[in-house]
């Protein structure tokens, strides 16, 4: 719909707007893993380009139509039932988190990046987000080598640690979870278990807690 936007919009207009598209399609490009997310840079070029065709009266409702059918495939927002049990488990795992912390802090080591904020734990590294200690893809992509980020981090003692039961990701190289698996079988004991209700996965989430210090 973009490019037939950028087709149907003004002369003087397109070469504005197909360079701006271009630019965000390789800035997209160059990243060599891919999240949803990252194609936010897409979002207003093409937003700005669909809107002549939106404003057309011979197809642009049918577009319209055709768009939120689209998204309404993709993700159902009126699933309340399924909002609700994601609520209710990431409290759960929060609740046990802040409950059998030993007093080393929070390390997920594969599973939702957003415990940190929910049990109010802050982070014992640069690295945050679990794909960047999982994935094959990510290894190694941040100033801080992967390997080195996971024995900081574990070196400093966590008093409890999430992580899923199966690997989140089919990219998983393994490295982490062995380290992390070593770790809490030695120190900690587990506590909880919550399923963790995602958009696009589902997972099981284990809890070790009471992690000797």
């Amino acid at each position: 719909m973009a490019v037939a936007g950028i087709a149907l919009c003004e002369r003087n207009q397109r070469p504005f707007l197909t360079g701006w598209l271009v630019a965000a399609v390789l800035g997209m490009a160059t990243i060599p893993n891919f999240y949803t997310h990252y194609a936010l840079p897409l979002l207003v070029p093409m937003t700005i380009a669909s809107a002549f065709v939106l404003q057309r009266r011979d197809i642009g409702l049918f577009a319209a139509a055709a768009t939120l059918c689209f998204s309404l495939a993709l993700y159902n927002p009126f699933n309340f039932a399924e909002t609700q049990k994601s609520i209710q488990s990431m409290s759960g795992l929060a609740k046990s988190i802040r409950q059998y912390d030993s007093g080393g802090g929070l390390f997920v080591a594969d599973g939702p990046v957003s415990l940190y904020a929910l049990s109010g734990k802050k982070p014992l590294s640069p690295l945050v987000f679990p794909p960047q200690f999982n994935e094959w893809i990510e290894r190694n992509t941040a100033p801080i080598p992967t390997d080195r980020a996971v024995d900081d981090i574990l070196a400093k003692k966590p008093g409890v640690v999430a992580i899923a039961n199966w690997p989140s990701t089919n990219l998983s190289d393994g490295h982490t979870r062995t380290k992390a698996m070593a770790y809490v079988r030695q120190n900690c004991r587990w506590v909880d278990m919550q399923t963790s209700y995602e958009v696009v996965q589902t997972a099981t989430i284990d809890i070790y807690g009471d992690c000797r210090r």
